[in-house]
């Protein structure tokens, strides 16, 4: 999220995928999803999934079977914010008092 020239909140690309934001969570776990397999096609040491089949799987699986995967939420059509930085925690603390 980030702050338009009123200082409201909207929506805009997350920072750790590079693209967004999207009309529904279905259609950031799209997204999301999308750019792991760009990235994953521009690596050279896993380039076999391709000869096997399982790229074209996935691919499949993007576009009939993900969105069945969502029927079932009553809110997959509203928007949410979506933290998703497993790394270290953002916050500034002290740990000695």
């Amino acid at each position: 999220m980030t702050f338009d020239e009123k200082g409201r909140v909207v929506s805009t690309a997350m920072t750790n995928v590079g693209v967004g934001p999207w009309p529904t969570y279905e259609a950031s776990f799209k997204g999301r999803l999308e750019v792991a397999l760009q990235r994953a096609d521009a690596n050279p040491y896993i380039q076999g999934w391709h000869s096997n089949g399982v790229r074209d799987r996935l691919n499949a699986f993007v576009k009939d079977g993900h969105p069945s995967q969502f029927e079932a939420l009553k809110t997959a059509n509203e928007k949410s914010i979506i933290y998703a930085d497993f790394g270290k925690p953002p916050f500034l603390f002290q740990s000695e008092f």
